[in-house]
């Protein structure tokens, strides 16, 4: 960022805070949608997330385009450790009971038990880098880094669905509530959810990059333990990522949900285990579930889809384990595109 950019800073921890807002109302976790394929064989939650990829994908795509100042955002291409990491990111993710983004609605609806999961993910880096560390998968340039015949026309593809899916929007909204009410409605549509999530998405990678906290966390691991970086992590991403906390606990506060629990309780330790398991997964990968659907598929990432697609089998895998150590677990159910929790399973 230039100095003039710093006007900015507040605008993108805005951003940053509605998404975080937007995430906790719709109640977006990758492991409750592959919950919910199980309870109901139906896959709402997962094809919302989708949607936000493809919202990114829209918007994002020309700014990169017509501004010189946007740089596009790298690719990483698929190795033997992508698929690993993944699974392994996505068992970590059952045994914490909750993905990268449910960890910070969680944590910020005031489960501080969360906050060792991110501890996990920070110690879980941190042992990825040590010796004898998988090898960095080889990154390049994303193909919508300039306009080409094919990248056009694969965006004009994706601009017709986005506006036909706003259509949908404005068609099915409930009738007798104002916009405000929309966005404020205890458990918020899946669909307006993705539409703001990867709006304020696009926006902020166009402003800063690959914003995404999980790698934040593997920056800051490489930096402690001297594997790669050499200079510390990244200030104003560190800040994106405290407002999109605040963002969650406005929500949780403003819903009445808000409940500071503190207390240790035997549960604390999977997520620190879970966590662990998660930041290996992350460091392998690299990226999150965040980082993956955020910025790797919107850039056509050939490492998006394996990755995600390990990782929804490390998921189910880790349920189906946690199921029989733990006995059933929560179910979910999603229905006029919002999702709620069903305790049987």
């Amino acid at each position: 960022m230039t100095t003039p950019a710093w006007l900015l800073y507040p605008a993108l921890a805005l951003l940053a805070a509605g998404l975080g807002f937007s995430a906790h109302r719709a109640g977006l976790c990758t492991v409750r949608a592959v919950t919910e394929i199980a309870t109901t064989r139906r896959a709402h939650m997962l094809a919302s997330f989708f949607k936000s990829a493809g919202w990114v994908l829209v918007i994002a795509t020309p700014m990169v385009w017509l501004a010189p100042a946007v740089e596009p955002l790298p690719i990483v291409w698929p190795t033997l450790g992508t698929l690993l990491g993944g699974v392994l990111f996505g068992a970590g993710a059952a045994v914490n009971n909750g993905c990268a983004v449910s960890t910070l609605t969680r944590l910020g609806s005031g489960d501080a038990g969360y906050g060792l999961t991110l501890v996990g993910l920070g110690l879980g880096a941190a042992l990825a880098a040590l010796p004898p560390s998988s090898p960095e998968p080889p990154i390049g340039a994303s193909p919508l880094a300039a306009p080409a015949t094919w990248t056009v026309a694969l965006w004009a593809a994706a601009a017709a669905w986005a506006a036909w899916e706003a259509r949908s929007l404005i068609r099915t909204r409930r009738r007798g509530l104002t916009t405000r009410e929309h966005l404020l409605s205890d458990r918020m549509r899946l669909s307006v959810a993705a539409l703001l999530i990867g709006a304020a998405n696009a926006l902020l990678c166009a402003a800063v990059g690959a914003w995404a906290y999980t790698g934040l966390v593997v920056d800051a691991a490489d930096w402690l333990t001297g594997a790669a970086a050499t200079h510390p992590p990244d200030a104003v991403r560190a800040g994106l990522l405290v407002a999109l906390l605040a963002g969650v606990t406005v929500s949780a506060v403003a819903r009445g949900t808000f409940r500071w629990r503190a207390r240790p309780r035997a549960a604390w330790l999977r997520h620190l285990a879970g966590g662990t398991l998660m930041g290996v997964g992350i460091a392998m990968v690299p990226g999150g579930n965040d980082a993956i659907l955020m910025h790797a598929l919107p850039a056509l990432s050939p490492h998006a889809v394996p990755a995600y697609g390990a990782m929804l089998a490390g998921v189910a895998a880790g349920i189906a384990v946690m199921g029989r150590l733990l006995g059933a677990g929560e179910g979910v159910r999603c229905g006029g595109d919002v999702c709620d929790r069903v305790i049987e399973r």
